[in-house]
């Protein structure tokens, strides 16, 4: 139990900043532009227009409030995760789901609260390319609170063993004393099989990622 703290930090500071930092490169590769770019461009969110003319002072402050907001996003997530289990039990459709709502806060909410003063308009083909990013996002940032979710879990009842009374006689055949019908036997579930989901995800994300990329190109 004492684990869980540092868990839960691990998960915001891991999910938020991957996340954020993926989001940049997609970024890239949706616009076509470079990460001084980009990284200008969310600095704009302060200054506007004013940040292109920044050089490297305001690449460092988009840097820098990018990096803020994926940790802001994943904290979000796993303080709701600890009072909704349901979050980390089905961390796939959850990831998704928390993707879609940050594409739609991020873009019809943040951005036109921002300095930048209006939403951005999507053609039907880069609507597709910053969903499917987000969509991304999100489950980047449920897969490392999936991860805390399960260490916590095991922490607290050791992996919810299931305890079961051996007969005495079966385990004891031939021999002069039975175990006691008292002890207890655990069984675990294996962890193999969450670490072959979460790749074929991911794989299945970054193809999908892709694919949208090259038809924008």
């Amino acid at each position: 139990m004492q684990r869980k703290a540092p868990d839960v930090f691990t998960a915001i500071l891991l999910g938020g900043v991957i996340a954020a930092t993926i989001d940049i490169g997609a970024a890239c590769l949706i616009s076509d532009r470079s990460p001084g770019f980009i990284l200008q461009a969310i600095a704009g969110g302060l200054l506007a227009k004013a940040s292109f003319a920044g050089g490297w002072a305001t690449m460092l402050l988009g840097a820098v409030l990018q990096e803020a907001m994926g940790l802001l996003i994943a904290a979000i997530y796993v303080l709701l995760a600890k009072s909704i289990p349901l979050l980390l039990r089905r961390w796939l459709v959850s990831g998704l789901a928390y993707g879609v709502l940050i594409f739609f806060v991020m873009n019809y909410v943040v951005v036109p609260l921002s300095a930048w003063k209006s939403a951005p308009h999507f053609t039907p083909v880069k609507f597709s390319a910053n969903m499917a990013a987000m969509l991304l996002f999100g489950l980047i940032v449920a897969f490392f609170c999936r991860r805390l979710g399960v260490r916590a879990e095991h922490t607290a009842d050791e992996a919810a063993t299931i305890n079961f009374k051996p007969n005495p006689f079966e385990f004891g055949r031939g021999s002069a004393s039975p175990i006691p019908s008292s002890d207890t036997v655990s069984v675990t579930k294996p962890a193999w099989t969450f670490n072959r989901t979460a790749m074929r995800v991911a794989e299945a994300c970054f193809r999908a990622f892709v694919s949208a990329s090259c038809a924008i190109r």
